[in-house]
């Protein structure tokens, strides 16, 4: 595909975004994820920092901040969203079985 800028769509830097920076090195997604203190090593390839992020995590909630996160991240990109208003909309949409558990995690990162 052909653009006209291949810059980071958040910001005017003159980073390229790949498929790996809007998720894990834009400075917004950066910020999203010390929020949620979740720390990515930037070592590693996307999958094993995800395999990597199960150790810091329950395995149940996991999932769950992982797709709303990235969600919100790409809906932020395209200007369609806010992150906080994205991850207070998810306990509308958890799993009963979650939901009390996603309400005390959302709580403590605000």
């Amino acid at each position: 595909m052909i653009l006209d800028d291949y810059g980071c769509a958040l910001y005017s830097a003159r980073v390229e975004e790949t498929s790996n920076h809007p998720f894990f090195t834009c400075s917004f997604s950066s910020w999203c994820w010390r929020l949620l203190r979740i720390h990515w090593n930037q070592n590693l390839h996307c999958f094993d920092r995800i395999v990597e992020a199960h150790r810091d995590f329950s395995s149940r909630m996991l999932r769950e901040i992982l797709i709303v996160t990235f969600w919100a991240i790409w809906k932020h990109g395209n200007k369609k969203g806010i992150f906080k208003e994205e991850l207070a909309l998810v306990l509308l949409r958890a799993k009963p079985s979650l939901k009390q558990e996603l309400e005390v995690w959302l709580c403590n990162i605000r």
